[in-house]
């Protein structure tokens, strides 16, 4: 009975933006993690729903560091080379990753994405449909994440030794493996949506994101726009979208960044600093996002869903339990 209950109001209570949320398999659960998913999953909205009420960043930074105490410390890196990098990154939010690429075989990643027809229409008509024929010309198209999580270079890049202690001397603590994006942008000439006007990001209180261009980005295929030192500033903390006149008009023009790059560029970056990303008007943009937290974000995994064992690398996520504790048993 309580398994046709699941099944039922799935359908109900997730929201647009929780379409892409990896979502247990009936025949995967039982009574006990049935009952835990909705009650993790409460949990998680109601964290979500005071955490961004909190807009004030000194009074943000202030329960950080609440939450902080009561998480697991990351360890504390001393070599010279990583300090300036960590030092750099605490400055200005955000940090690139120059030589990711040779450890991380992205050629693989990129072909196996480009072979997904089955996008999700975020921010439009939020329907899955074919990339191969967009009949309605959807503007971004958002990959299954059951479908990244069959690429095993996203999940050597995910625990990458160097960006995990990037991360964690960012966050302040232990880092969990939150949540995973790739969307393509495709290019078009109508007004921006969505992500494609100034904002900032509330998944949770403490947070780091990585980005990787999977295709060249130039000023014309929509570079990210992230205005550097900015988590701090108490102006334009309403949950909304900003002009760029109202960005221009606060910020120095030095710490308004327009990253373009070659595929593969990648960069860390805490978007609770202003930032967007703008619409493509002659080539199509290929992004991926991997999100990492000091506390699970509502999208997160409620229950794990992969097993260690049926992955090749499962010594690398074994190693890693502690930030692949949401997804694998």
């Amino acid at each position: 009975m309580l398994k046709i209950f699941y099944s039922k109001i799935l359908n109900y209570i997730l929201l647009p933006q929780e379409h892409l949320e990896l979502i247990p398999n009936l025949k995967d659960l039982n009574t006990k993690k049935i009952l835990k998913f909705f009650l993790i999953k409460q949990w998680r909205n109601a964290y979500n729903f005071t955490q961004r009420k909190i807009v004030n960043p000194k009074l943000r930074s202030f329960f950080i560091k609440i939450e902080s105490f009561f998480k697991r410390k990351s360890i504390n890196y001393t070599s010279e080379h990583l300090k300036k990098k960590i030092d750099a990154f605490k400055k200005d939010e955000i940090i690139f990753l120059e030589s990711i690429h040779k450890r991380i075989n992205f050629d693989v990643i990129v072909d196996k994405i480009s072979k997904i027809e089955e996008l999700y229409s975020a921010y439009e008509s939020n329907i899955f449909y074919d990339k191969n024929s967009r009949n309605s010309n959807p503007k971004m198209g958002y990959i299954k994440p059951e479908e990244l999580f069959k690429i095993d270079e996203i999940l050597k890049l995910v625990n990458d030794d160097e960006i995990i202690k990037l991360v964690e001397e960012k966050l302040g603590t232990k880092a969990i493996f939150d949540n995973v994006w790739c969307w393509w942008s495709f290019r078009h000439e109508d007004k921006a949506l969505g992500p494609q006007n100034f904002h900032r990001d509330y998944n949770t209180l403490n947070f780091v994101k990585l980005f990787v261009y999977l295709t060249d980005v130039n000023e014309n295929s929509g570079p990210h726009i992230f205005v550097k030192q900015s988590a701090n500033d108490n102006f334009f903390t309403d949950k909304k979208r900003y002009t760029d006149q109202q960005i221009i008009e606060r910020y120095p023009k030095k710490n308004i960044l327009k990253i373009t790059g070659k595929k593969y560029t990648s960069f860390l970056a805490n978007t609770f600093c202003l930032h967007k990303g703008l619409p493509p008007r002659n080539n199509d943009r290929l992004l991926l996002c991997i999100l990492y937290s000091s506390s699970p974000s509502r999208a997160c995994p409620k229950v794990p869903i992969y097993n260690y064992n049926d992955y090749k690398i499962n010594n690398l996520l074994i190693k890693n339990s502690y930030l692949n504790q949401m997804y694998f048993n």
